[in-house]
């Protein structure tokens, strides 16, 4: 049976008992006292959700598309003048290169194509990789999720965030994209960075915000 304390005596009753058996003060109902614990924590509230914008492939897209360009035209200028250096260097070899043009022409073609291929299947590979990324803040942590075919999540608590770096060179800027460097108190996630991202200053000030609030105000980051 539960126990209860008398207001009156101070002993033990049993809260079955319609009246204390030491002073016979009656016993009703009595309030339940607060339970100490810990506090509930705050629910938890995303402030941002994102990932890299497919202009920071920008470069490497302008030059796969130089590569595809230049192969063909680089194959269709030169294969003339080129089997004509051959032919020069040996009588034998002139013949050889007469007879089998055709045949040259066809592997010159099949070369190029599976070069430019191979280019534009890298950078699809590099933009899947790229748009892999999602970057999630929230009030109490910041998640990094990764992965093409796998996935893998990470976390860093807020708690944990010394510093925020932004990083934004000219041609970003001129994208209006940039770089966050996270410096963590995280043996794990010392540092790492969220990539192309848009609107990078904003980004940086809302995660510092978060930071600033999660650290009890304690956050201190050098000016950008």
């Amino acid at each position: 049976m539960p126990l209860v304390t008398c207001p009156d005596c101070g002993h033990q009753v049993s809260t079955s008992a319609a009246a204390c058996p030491q002073c016979n003060r009656p016993l009703g109902a009595q309030p339940l006292a607060p339970v100490a614990g810990p506090v509930a924590a705050a629910a938890e509230e995303i402030a941002w959700e994102g990932v890299p914008s497919i202009k920071a492939m920008l470069g490497e897209i302008t030059r796969t598309a130089l590569v595809a360009i230049a192969l063909p035209v680089a194959a269709v200028l030169g294969f003339g003048p080129l089997l004509s250096l051959i032919s020069g260097t040996n009588r034998e070899l002139a013949v050889t290169v007469a007879n089998n043009q055709s045949t040259l022409q066809t592997v010159v073609t099949v070369a190029v194509i599976v070069l430019v291929l191979a280019r534009v299947a890298k950078l699809a590979w590099h933009i899947a990789v790229l748009r892999s990324h999602r970057y999630k803040v929230s009030n109490q942590r910041i998640l990094l999720e990764t992965g093409v075919l796998s996935k893998r999540i990470d976390e860093v608590d807020m708690r944990t965030v010394e510093d925020i770096e932004f990083q934004q060179g000219v041609f970003e800027r001129m994208l209006g994209i940039g770089d966050i460097n996270i410096i963590a108190a995280d043996k794990r996630m010392a540092r790492f960075r969220l990539v192309g991202i848009e609107k990078p200053r904003d980004v940086r000030e809302l995660i510092r915000a978060n930071v600033f609030q999660a650290t009890q105000r304690q956050l201190f980051t050098r000016t950008t």
